[in-house]
């Protein structure tokens, strides 16, 4: 729905946006006078005070601070929000490598913030070292030579990615 209404907004020639809550896309649109309006897309495309917002998804002040949360999205980072639900498909589908490929270059080329991207790469790469790793060996030390840098990419990458969306302000959601 949010991006159903940025099309329709931009066809109409109001400055709006895309703006991002915890697992949640709604639209900003820059009043003439420069302020900007929330709306929430999903009821009506009625306002929506950030305080509501964030009381419906909750998220940290650092997560707000570091542009993660509640601020207009440029052309770029749209779009790589757009194509997060191509790599839940992905995802769904078991297709990993493919996940992985489509995240990195979301993360690497057009929006190394955003945060859809790193869980959904970090998810892809910890279903990989189940699939591959933890399925078949009882533990570490019993992976063949060969296929420990491998381990250890996924291991260190999965820990990375964690590291950096929690320092963007992310918390997992309990």
């Amino acid at each position: 729905m949010p991006i159903l209404f940025l099309v329709l907004g931009e066809r109409l020639g109001l400055d709006v946006s895309l703006a991002l809550a915890p697992s949640h896309i709604f639209v900003r649109h820059r009043l003439p006078d420069g302020r900007t309006a929330s709306l929430e897309t999903t009821s009506g495309g009625h306002p929506a005070r950030d305080e509501w917002i964030r009381a419906c998804f909750p998220m940290s002040e650092r997560a707000i601070a570091s542009g993660l949360y509640l601020r207009s999205l440029g052309r770029r980072e749209a779009v790589v929000a757009m194509a997060g639900t191509v790599n839940e498909h992905l995802t769904d589908q078991g297709r990993l490598e493919e996940t992985e490929a489509t995240a990195k270059l979301l993360l690497l080329r057009h929006s190394p913030r955003d945060l859809h991207a790193m869980l959904t790469l970090a998810t892809a790469r910890t279903r990989m070292l189940e699939r591959d790793f933890h399925s078949k060996f009882r533990s570490p030390f019993l992976i063949p030579a060969a296929l420990r840098p491998r381990y250890a990419m996924l291991t260190h990458s999965c820990r990375k990615l964690a590291a950096v969306a929690e320092a963007l302000g992310w918390e997992e959601p309990r």
